[in-house]
């Protein structure tokens, strides 16, 4: 049906919850008293006829401007007969008689946006949905419907606001203990032979002639560092969690990973929300990595390097966003966990008299996030 227009994807940002600007077409057609009563005739179909999903109307305009003088039942009958056949465009000339109708279907809103902006330049493209009509028009776009794609609407309307991050960080907990979500962080098994080997031959393990011992030592060693981390893995739990994140919060979110301070430091994570307020989010990590060399270990990290280090660092960045009037709410202190065993969190307490004077006041802005285990369940 649409062979001849370009379906290419732009990749411009859906701008989700904001209200659709209603803008002038250079066309004078929108002022067409033929044009405007189509346009409330299917608004009456909305209010009237039960819908669920989107129904896509063209009609040329030179056909919109000779419509038949009583098209209201025709109108209804034909968007009808279009779902009857489980078809969500519809073609119609000006009696009001389909020329041609099919399905579409499109997995992003922007897609769908430019296929219809595009088609515009022929027809005019009325969409009708549940939440109102927006139509399409020589290249321009009017109304107040967000999304064009079921699939964009559906992955909207399961994610959170920001206001219920903790409920966020909550369930990416649970994607944590996924196999294919923790491996990433971990040395593989073929890795840890490796180094098993290296150690043993270079004399940082003990060499042994007995093949029984030798076994369980090897043994040992797989249980020893079964947590063990890939070098640098800030980077990694850093981005897994910003990636988590743009997907699961919902809105006009911006997401920015090593934003840079006016003190030139970096922010893991800085979320600003649809009207301009900002979160912040320190990621760290407590376990073991393995050096860049592959040869050794690398290094390791405990409690002591998190509380209270980490927390007054967190704390001092909410001062300085403050202090340069940047709209800052609440920092967060993200720890990723690898250690063995079941430890206890990283910050049981805190001593507030860590922090200087100047900053103690931010404290009430800090949340430490309980810590995210990330344990090697099923090494690969």
């Amino acid at each position: 049906m649409f062979g001849d227009f370009d379906f290419d994807d732009i990749k411009r940002l859906i701008k989700a919850n904001e209200s659709a600007i209603l803008k002038r077409t250079n066309s004078g057609l929108h002022e067409n008293q033929k044009f405007k009563r189509f346009h409330t005739v299917l608004y009456s179909y909305k209010s009237y006829y039960p819908l669920n999903g989107l129904v896509a109307v063209l009609i040329r305009p030179e056909e919109i401007e000779n419509l038949v003088d009583d098209f209201t039942q025709v109108i209804f009958d034909v968007i009808n007969a279009c779902i009857e056949k489980s078809n969500n465009h519809v073609i119609i000339d000006r009696k009001c008689e389909i020329v041609s109708s099919d399905k579409q279907h499109y997995k992003t809103s922007q897609e769908a946006r430019q296929v219809y902006l595009n088609i515009s330049k022929d027809f005019c493209v009325f969409i009708i949905k549940p939440e109102g009509i927006h139509y399409f028009l020589n290249g321009d776009d009017v109304g107040e419907i967000i999304f064009f794609s079921r699939d964009d609407e559906a992955r909207f309307n399961e994610r959170k606001d920001v206001s219920q991050i903790n409920d966020v960080f909550d369930d990416y907990r649970i994607k944590l203990t996924i196999q294919d979500t923790y491996r990433k962080f971990f040395v593989s098994k073929s890795g840890k032979s490796a180094l098993y080997h290296i150690l043993l031959s270079n004399g940082a393990l003990p060499q042994t002639k007995n093949s029984l011992e030798a076994i369980k030592q090897e043994k040992k060693f797989f249980t020893q560092y079964q947590n063990l981390l890939e070098n640098k893995p800030e980077n990694s739990f850093r981005e897994d969690l910003r990636k988590y994140l743009d997907d699961e919060l919902k809105g006009n979110v911006i997401i920015t990973k090593e934003h840079l301070l006016e003190s030139f430091k970096r922010l893991d994570i800085l979320i600003t929300d649809e009207y301009g307020d900002l979160f912040l989010i320190e990621v760290k990590w407590v376990g073991t990595s393995i050096h860049a060399s592959g040869r050794a270990k690398g290094t390791t990290y405990d409690q002591d390097d998190i509380n209270p280090d980490a927390i007054v660092q967190t704390v001092n960045y909410l001062m300085e966003l403050d202090k340069h009037k940047k709209p800052i709410k609440m920092g967060y202190l993200v720890v990723f966990d690898a250690r063995n065993g079941d430890q206890p969190d990283t910050v049981a307490t805190f001593d507030t008299s860590k922090l200087k004077t100047e900053s103690a006041r931010f404290y009430s802005r800090f949340r430490k996030i309980a810590d995210l285990k990330v344990k090697n369940a099923h090494p690969s």
